[in-house]
């Protein structure tokens, strides 16, 4: 019985241990308390690796997908992918909870820093590893890499991602990252012959912004000063070089132009030949310069993040007069100590396209006398704060860190250009030497993407045939979401044409809290030709016609003049255990029959706690002589 107890108490030690706090933001490190769900490590070594990413031949990752720019099938398998060593990897049993970590750690999202350059990016958990004898902690994408500005062997920090959070860098103007995602698209197709400026611009153009238009790459160099620029050319921006020949009869230097990637690397449309991806300084030309496209408003020229990583740098946030202190602290929060009413910290300094950002997420601590939180905004006209320009949310005051995501996209005001952001975190604080504060991790204003998984069926019909869209749909907020519009659309593939709606089927739903199903009919043209076909999901807010969120799929749908039966669907999405079908997802793995008995299970878990028990009294030990 002694040693049962000893036991007892010994794991009880060990389990407050892991309790204790770490100095970074529990929401950060951990999502729940289940052993198996946490980080391996919060530093380590970065690598990369692609899924032996080459033509003919890609190798299926821990779910079965391909991963690499040429196996992956989407943005995430292609391009905003990790690989960690997640704990039940080490103690793998075929057992229910095995497969239950395995299926839970799927498509969890991530977020990797470079401590170097303060640069963030936001991953998908596809796959285990590195090895463990290569002392690095995570894979990541090629792309990923790039993007931090980092190499092999490169230290990192990794924490929990906010799981509303879209994939890509994190603080990146949105445009920069969306133009590059369509760029990457276009690798190997063709249709720009000798017009490589139409290209970088229709990148942007996809982003919803209208860049300036020139004749010509050298008009467009000459035109942004890109001789003026210095350095590697950096994410987002035009690349130009000098180009001279004869073309529609006229000999001159028309220029030529790519955007980078970062890293180095260009897209670019060359001649008459398909769009692709290389070195900037080794294309053959001479090199003028770079410089960002002529939008507005201009890229980089506002944050969208604020992350508090510099001591003493509010980043720009004004606080209200009669709060008491504030603080930029080494751990990466802003505190302040709020006065005894009306306590508000305001950002005057931005400028964000409304039809774009829609969500205000804040992780935040605090343990003022209430819990009534509210977000103000201006506008170009009117440019004031006002009780008409707000949206209010709920504040949990317990003292502890807690994500807040405000959806603000539905206010009726949040329209135009969005000039200011002020968040009340409480209606009072306490006067004096009460104890009372307030913390923020990270504010950061987002695109929110509500649109979790979707779906089309029948994938293969002919044309007049009636398909459902299925859209799984997460709405993150406590009150239902009213007055929304479910439209669909399709378009060829290959040649790729224009996109096809079915207005008369769109149907407007209300949006329960939670993640839920909704479904919709497409009626496909009676003269519709035969191919593969993309497919678009709109989620729409009906009384703004303002687009909420919007995914796409290549090649999802084929039509045929005889189609074969649709197949059985391989999965359903996973909010519900109806029978809705559907062609994305994962499917559970049956348990392997050759797992290890209940005995031999409950024999490992003996040695696994002895291993624990004689670690935790060296500890103990150790604490002992120190005292």
């Amino acid at each position: 019985m002694r040693n049962i107890n000893q036991r007892i108490f010994i794991l009880y030690i060990l389990t407050i241990i892991l309790l204790l706090p770490t100095g970074i933001s529990s929401t950060a490190t951990s999502l729940d308390s289940d052993p198996l769900h946490q980080l391996p490590a919060t530093t380590g070594k970065i690598s990369h690796f692609s899924s032996r990413d080459v033509t003919g031949y890609c190798d299926g990752a821990a779910w079965g997908e391909k991963l690499g720019e040429t196996c992956g099938t989407d943005d995430v398998t292609k391009y905003w992918y990790v690989a960690m060593r997640w704990y039940y990897v080490d103690a793998e049993t075929g057992s229910k909870e095995f497969y239950a970590a395995k299926d839970w750690w799927h498509d969890k999202k991530i977020l990797v820093t470079n401590p170097s350059n303060g640069k963030q990016v936001v991953l998908a958990v596809k796959d285990w590893g590195p090895n463990e004898r290569t002392v690095r902690v995570i894979d990541v994408s090629e792309t990923a890499l790039n993007a931090l500005g980092a190499v092999t062997d490169a230290t990192v920090n990794i924490e929990f991602a906010d799981q509303n959070s879209a994939l890509g860098p994190a603080g990146e103007d949105p445009r920069i990252t969306k133009a590059i995602a369509w760029a990457e698209k276009m690798i190997g197709k063709g249709g720009y012959a000798y017009d490589c400026q139409k290209f970088v611009g229709d990148a942007y153009r996809e982003t919803g912004t209208s860049p300036a238009t020139y004749t010509c790459a050298k008009e467009a160099a000459d035109a942004l000063d890109a001789k003026d620029s210095s350095g590697t050319p950096p994410r987002g921006a035009y690349v130009f070089y000098d180009w001279s020949e004869t073309l529609k009869g006229v000999y001159k230097n028309w220029g030529h132009v790519g955007l980078s990637i970062g890293a180095g690397k260009i897209i670019h449309a060359s001649g008459t030949n398909p769009v692709k991806k290389s070195q900037y300084d080794k294309i053959g030309l001479t090199y003028i310069g770079w410089a960002y496209p002529a939008v507005t408003p201009p890229i980089n020229s506002f944050k969208t993040a604020w992350e508090f990583n510099t001591p003493n740098n509010k980043e720009g946030w004004m606080l209200a007069p009669n709060n008491e202190v504030w603080s930029v602290e080494p751990d990466g929060r802003f505190r302040i100590d709020p006065g005894p009413t009306d306590p508000w910290i305001e950002q005057p300094c931005i400028s964000l396209d409304a039809t774009f950002y829609n969500a205000v997420n804040i992780n935040m601590a605090s343990n003022a006398p209430d819990g009534v939180g509210a977000i103000y905004f201006t506008t170009s006209n009117p440019p004031e704060f006002s009780e008409s320009k707000k949206v209010d949310f709920n504040v949990n005051n317990d003292g502890n860190w807690h994500d807040y995501s405000i959806f603000v996209g539905s206010q009726p005001l949040w329209t135009g250009t969005i000039t200011g952001i002020r968040i009340d975190p409480a209606n009072n604080g306490r006067a004096g030497g009460e104890v009372d504060s307030i913390g923020f991790d990270h504010i950061r204003v987002e695109h929110s993407h509500i649109i979790m998984d979707r779906s089309i069926y029948p994938n293969t019909a002919s044309a007049g045939d009636e398909l459902t869209f299925v859209f799984n749909i997460n709405n993150q907020f406590s009150n239902e979401i009213s007055e929304v519009r479910l439209g669909a659309r399709i378009r060829a593939h290959e040649p790729q044409g224009g996109w096809i709606d079915d207005m008369p089927n769109d149907k407007v739903v209300t949006l329960k809290p939670g993640t839920n199903d909704y479904s919709r009919a497409f009626k496909t043209p009676s003269d519709l030709s035969d191919g593969l076909y993309d497919a678009e999901w709109v989620v729409m807010d009906e009384s703004t016609k303002r687009w909420i969120d919007h995914e796409d799929m290549c090649s999802i749908l084929t039509i045929s003049t005889n189609p074969a039966p649709d197949p059985t669907p391989t999965s359903q999405p996973t909010s519900t255990p109806t029978a809705v079908p559907t062609v994305t997802g994962t499917v559970s793995p049956t348990p392997d029959p050759t797992a290890p008995s209940d005995a031999e299970v409950k024999e490992a878990i003996i040695v696994i706690t002895s291993a624990v028990e004689e670690t935790i009294r060296k500890i103990l030990d150790l604490l002992k002589g120190l005292l």
